[in-house]
């Protein structure tokens, strides 16, 4: 390896993390798009690492709580992490300790409301139908698990419809 071209690939790794964290995946990848060999960019980063300047385990802690502050739910920051270079497992248990199960209905509703503020929805009988099936596929591509996802999705639309004004089929 070239010392003259590893101190590039060095002031180039560190002049993205400066601007912004990223994965060791990420600063590899970087790297080798920006023309350095991959034994270059694996052991400038590898050195980052050991240095301290990436931390994938605080990236993922972090990447996933802004996620869940977006209201995303755990299957989307699994994706998300996944997209990112993390294993399967990694991403699941990051997901996990950010977002337990028992978050799933509060973070689905508030996410519900969200989407329904501001919306003139039509809430007659079919109307409504259309409004909870579209509600039930937002939540689904927010990483919500289908159950909450269903029943935030009736319950939204129910409320907004009057309790006693629709009758929603749970075909959706």
């Amino acid at each position: 390896m070239d010392p003259e071209n590893a101190k590039a690939a060095r002031s180039s790794a560190v002049a993205m993390l400066a601007r912004r964290a990223a994965t060791r995946r990420q600063v590899v990848d970087r790297l080798v798009r920006r023309g350095y060999a991959r034994d270059t960019a694996e052991s400038v980063t590898q050195d980052l690492v050991a240095r301290g300047y990436i931390d994938d385990e605080a990236f993922a802690t972090s990447w996933a709580a802004a996620a869940r502050r977006r209201g995303c739910g755990r299957a989307a920051i699994v994706e998300g992490l996944s997209a990112l270079g993390f294993t399967r497992s990694a991403a699941l248990a990051v997901a996990e300790a950010t977002v337990p199960p028992e978050d799933d209905l509060p973070l689905a509703q508030q996410a519900a409301e969200r989407w329904a503020a501001g919306k003139d929805l039509p809430m007659d009988g079919q109307g409504a139908q259309k409004a909870a099936a579209r509600l039930f596929a937002y939540l689904l591509r927010r990483g919500f698990p289908a159950g909450v996802s269903r029943k935030v999705a009736m319950l939204t639309v129910t409320r907004r419809a009057g309790e006693d004004s629709v009758q929603l089929d749970n075909n959706f």
